[in-house]
């Protein structure tokens, strides 16, 4: 299983706080407005590279109660919609609490705003919208390019997404089982950071996967434990992201006499 660890620094413009990472449910919370039980727990990120969406569809589980212990849908009706069209949602067979998009001609689109429509089995309705980050470009440095940890003018360096609140860029170790991401408002990763805050990632020189995630400010602000008035906690948000493999040079460790 991935672990993911993040790292705030306020050097680079990043998030005050793991907390503040991911953001709260779009509009749908007010600090006015009075603390409700939540009853229902929602989540989904809507992705245009991935060919379909899920929406996760569950119960707040009380201490003692088993939260792998399956349950029927929770939904009458799961939909999103775009000004042009809407689409359903359908739950999967073996994972009721998974909401899956049943269309052959949906796909999300950069630059687009989606809305999120559950009707629940005990009439509450939630409604709540995303707008997907804009299309961006690594420009530095290009695919398989080397990446030198002990050069302080290497970086890797990217175009700005419009309409993104920030950026998580996530490095890979070789068997892709452990990954560190750092959180971002900047276009520009230094290779000195990198080496800095990730030695467990770079055991040796060689090819590593690199991950960059816009992301919209419902992902960015979300916190999972705030509480909106319609007894629904989660986030509705959505991202833009894109892969790549660099050869990492690894400055040599250095032997104390």
């Amino acid at each position: 299983m991935k672990r993911v660890i993040i790292f705030t620094l306020l050097s680079f413009c990043l998030l005050s706080s793991v907390l503040c990472l991911l953001s709260s449910w779009g509009c749908l919370k007010s600090p006015t407005q009075p603390t409700v039980v939540p009853k229902y727990n929602v989540f989904a990120i809507l992705d245009p590279m991935k060919r379909n969406q899920k929406v996760i569809v569950d119960k707040i589980y009380a201490m003692d109660e088993d939260a792998n212990k399956k349950i029927l849908p929770l939904a009458k009706e799961v939909k999103l919609q775009c000004p042009a069209f809407e689409v359903g949602f359908s739950p999967i067979i073996d994972t009721p609490t998974v909401y899956r998009d049943t269309s052959v001609v949906f796909y999300v689109m950069p630059e687009s705003t989606y809305t999120l429509s559950i009707l629940f089995n005990d009439g509450i309705i939630m409604t709540t919208k995303t707008k997907v980050p804009g299309v961006f470009y690594i420009f530095w440095p290009m695919p398989g390019d080397t990446i030198d940890l002990s050069d302080s003018l290497d970086a890797i360096i990217w175009t700005a997404s419009k309409g993104a609140k920030g950026y998580l860029v996530s490095l890979f170790t070789k068997a892709e089982d452990w990954v560190v991401t750092f959180a971002t408002q900047d276009t520009i990763l230094p290779a000195l950071f990198i080496s800095f805050y990730s030695p467990q990632i770079f055991r040796e020189e060689g090819s590593y996967r690199v991950d960059i995630k816009a992301i919209d400010e419902n992902y960015y602000n979300y916190e999972e434990e705030k509480i909106n008035i319609d007894k629904v906690i989660g986030c509705l948000g959505s991202i833009f992201h894109i892969s790549r493999y660099y050869y990492f040079k690894i400055p040599p460790i250095k032997k104390s006499k």
